[in-house]
């Protein structure tokens, strides 16, 4: 996914950490593009991914989250754990509160689609929301529509 964004000009921001996070710098980094990390105080013992070209440290998770949010012109998030669900919701709230413009959302895979159902189904979010949201089969479909939305509304984030 990094790799993919890169190559279009993105400047790929994450969590700065390892997992999904640490592919997406690796792929950036590789690819020649910039690889952002913000990365957290909070998170004792834990060291930034070793691909990052910029860092950040907050002093807490909601700092963290809120530069996350801010900083980019778009989203991907991928396997839906506690903290990227987190994330996600808590793009929701900004946005429905006025508080976000109206960028990109993708989420990729089927655990996605099984957790929009539910919430679909139950009415536990907003189906506004749910429509501004774009589901992705995998990363190269998921970068292919940011990267059309970025470029067509001149918003792909140059640091």
């Amino acid at each position: 996914m990094g790799g993919l964004l890169a190559r279009a000009g993105a400047v790929v921001i994450t969590g700065g950490y390892g997992g999904v996070m640490e592919g997406a710098s690796l792929g950036a980094t590789e690819a020649g593009g910039e690889a952002e990390g913000i990365v957290c105080r909070a998170f004792e013992g834990r060291s930034p991914n070793p691909y990052l070209t910029r860092l950040h440290w907050t002093n807490n998770l909601f700092e963290r989250t809120q530069i996350l949010i801010e900083r980019a012109d778009g989203y991907v998030a991928l396997a839906p754990r506690t903290g990227t669900l987190s994330e996600v919701v808590t793009v929701w709230a900004h946005f429905k509160a006025g508080h976000l413009s109206r960028r990109p959302l993708l989420l990729v895979g089927r655990p996605w689609e099984q957790l929009f159902s539910a919430m679909a189904d139950t009415g536990i979010v907003e189906q506004d929301l749910l429509n501004w949201s774009i589901i992705a089969a995998d990363v190269g479909e998921a970068a292919a529509r940011l990267t059309d939305w970025t470029t067509s509304t001149g918003m792909v984030h140059d640091g």
